[in-house]
């Protein structure tokens, strides 16, 4: 009995200790995005990027999390910046965006503001992996946002949606499909199919998917229905 106590306690110990806790560190980050703007025709179109955590960005990661922003930044409430005087070029950084998984929050973005003198270093070393991560190839971005697809928040499956309309169509309606297409257990939530259809939309709507678009049409959920129909 007491040996069947020992071991008992010994797995009990061992499970905890595997949990994941939100530390701050880096082991639950999934991915990192930029949002960011560039001048194309005399008009400013904004694209988003995803890539898969770069050195520069969780060592920025790190150098906020010892700032006041540690709190927001690990519960991704919102944390805001300004952007370094003279830094983007041709490129304006909206937001850097950490991606977490179990113990992080899903979604945790760094806003850029207006530019400004004395950006604190944290913030400064941000901003520079954010325009690192924004001159990334499509590849580099079309995998960033294919490890979002499988997250539990949606604003990081409308980010990987959107990064991938940018970086490959079909990669993007694929995915859209799979999420409105599922039924049963472990089914895409109404919010996530809502989300699909407005990528569907842009990818071609009705036009392109006919049949699915008939089937949304006819949705037990009023709001994907509405949705379809407009």
């Amino acid at each position: 009995m007491l040996i069947r106590f020992s071991l008992a306690a010994l797995f009990a110990v061992l499970v905890a200790a595997s949990r994941p806790h939100a530390s701050g560190g880096d082991h639950d980050l999934l991915a990192v995005g930029v949002r960011w703007e560039e001048e194309v025709g005399g008009r400013r179109v904004t694209r988003l990027s995803v890539a898969a955590p770069t050195r520069a960005a969780l060592e920025a990661h790190r150098a906020i999390l010892r700032t006041s922003a540690r709190e927001a930044l690990l519960q991704g409430s919102g944390v805001f910046a300004s952007t370094p005087a003279g830094a983007g070029g041709g490129r304006h950084v909206l937001e850097m965006v950490y991606y977490g998984v179990r113990s992080r929050a899903g979604r945790s973005p760094v806003a850029f503001g207006d530019p400004a003198e004395g950006v604190p270093a944290a913030f400064a070393a941000a901003h520079g992996a954010a325009l690192d991560i924004a001159a990334l190839p499509p590849t580099v971005s079309e995998a960033g946002a294919r490890l979002l697809l499988a997250t539990d928040d949606d604003l990081a499956f409308r980010d990987a949606l959107d990064a991938l309309i940018e970086a490959r169509a079909d990669a993007a309606s694929a995915a859209a499909l799979t999420a409105i297409r599922s039924a049963g257990p472990g089914s895409a939530s109404p919010s996530r199919r809502l989300l699909a259809v407005q990528a569907l939309k842009r990818l071609g709507g009705a036009a392109a998917y006919p049949e699915d678009f008939r089937r949304l049409r006819q949705s037990d959920d009023p709001d994907i229905r509405a949705a379809a129909s407009q």
